[in-house]
């Protein structure tokens, strides 16, 4: 059951590593994580750089969303993976993130194929991530098999 509204949520990011402009990104009661510039702008390995992080949260966020709305209508998911990919470009407002696409593929019981397919969509719809974005995420569903 998820805590009442209003969710308040907080991230810390202390710097580490001036020359190289790494960190470490703490949150309530979590592991750190590392991280840092991506290699586009001279980054360096061994950390997630906060266009990973954009992309990460809009993936994981449809994944989330989607299993509390499968559980809600009883669809089982044998298998999801997904993938987001994102431009950036120079745009005449400056940087910015000018499309991300999420393909997703995933299985579930024999029959209930369609049932799946509307749940990856409607979980775009519903994942608060996505919505904060000032661009409309753009969900690509890859295979959805019956096992």
């Amino acid at each position: 059951m998820p805590a009442p509204f209003p969710h308040h949520y907080e991230t810390s990011v202390q710097l580490e590593d001036q020359s190289h402009a790494e960190g470490i990104l703490t949150s309530a009661e979590e592991l750190p994580l590392r991280v840092g510039p991506p290699r586009q702008f001279d980054g360096r390995s061994g950390h997630q750089s906060p266009e990973d992080l954009l992309l990460g949260a809009v993936a994981s966020c449809h994944m989330t969303t989607l299993v509390a709305l499968a559980r809600r209508k009883a669809v089982p998911i044998k298998h999801y993976v997904s993938k987001a990919l994102g431009t950036l470009e120079k745009t005449k407002e400056g940087l910015r993130f000018t499309s991300i696409k999420l393909h997703v593929e995933a299985s579930t019981d024999a029959g209930r194929e369609s049932e799946l397919t509307s749940l990856i969509e409607q979980a775009e719809t519903h994942c608060i991530i996505s919505n904060a974005l000032r661009l409309k995420v753009e969900l690509d569903i890859g295979a959805i098999r019956g096992e």
